[in-house]
């Protein structure tokens, strides 16, 4: 038996997020998956590289590659302003490589691999390069305490940053 007023409709696969759309008012909370922006600062520096994060952002998808997430994770979208604080001509070259995050359990992971989720650019000497943007896929259930890393060859630094709530 249908009851209209008990009905929604799911949109998306069963093993991702779904967006949640009541036919009744008041019959369910919806579930809209808008992203979520929220500012979070900080700033660190690991030999010669300076990052200073900006904000963040929560997302149930990958708009750029037309993905939505499995139900177990979000993506953690970081933006942040690097700089290469030396006079060698050469400039940096800042990669994946040069940060990871650590995850409130303790594991440390790196931006998603897929070729849209990670800058590679050479920062040139004394300059900041802004709004360069990092994308972790980081449990759902997230909150807490995370650090930052920041890698300059041997040299790494940490920088916390705290999530209260998704």
């Amino acid at each position: 038996e249908f009851v209209v007023a008990e009905a929604a409709i799911r949109v998306g696969r069963s093993e991702e997020h779904q967006a949640i759309v009541p036919l009744a008012r008041d019959a369910q909370t919806p579930v809209t998956l808008e992203p979520l922006a929220f500012p979070l600062t900080g700033k660190a520096q690991a030999g010669d590289l300076r990052v200073t994060v900006r904000n963040a952002e929560i997302r149930y998808d990958l708009p750029d590659v037309g993905l939505q997430l499995p139900r177990s994770s979000v993506a953690l979208i970081l933006t942040y302003d690097a700089s290469f604080r030396s006079d060698f001509s050469g400039g940096f070259p800042f990669t994946a490589a040069n940060l990871g995050l650590v995850l409130p359990t303790g594991e440390t992971i790196a931006a998603r691999s897929d070729g849209h989720s990670a800058p590679a650019v050479v920062l040139p000497p004394g300059t900041v390069v802004a709004g360069l943007q990092s994308r972790f896929e980081v449990p759902a259930d997230g909150i807490g305490v995370y650090h930052l890393v920041i890698r300059d060859g041997a040299v790494t630094r940490s920088l916390e940053l705290s999530i209260a709530g998704l």
